[in-house]
């Protein structure tokens, strides 16, 4: 799926490297309406860490 595809690239430009990133396969449907859903890994302290420094801040 390019979906997980482009989620991956950009994680990956990001720095951040998933354990696990798969389709959840009982939520995939080739109708748009319905799109399923990813599997993004349990991930370590060390992951979660590189996630919260890769995404923009919020704005107050």
């Amino acid at each position: 799926m390019s979906v997980l595809a482009d989620l991956q690239d950009a994680l990956r430009a990001a720095g951040v490297t998933l354990p696990f990133l798969a389709l959840h396969h009982s939520t995939w449907s080739s109708n748009d309406e319905s799109p399923g859903l990813t599997k993004l890994s349990a991930c370590p302290f060390g992951t979660a860490r590189q996630l919260t420094a890769a995404l923009p801040k919020g704005t107050s």
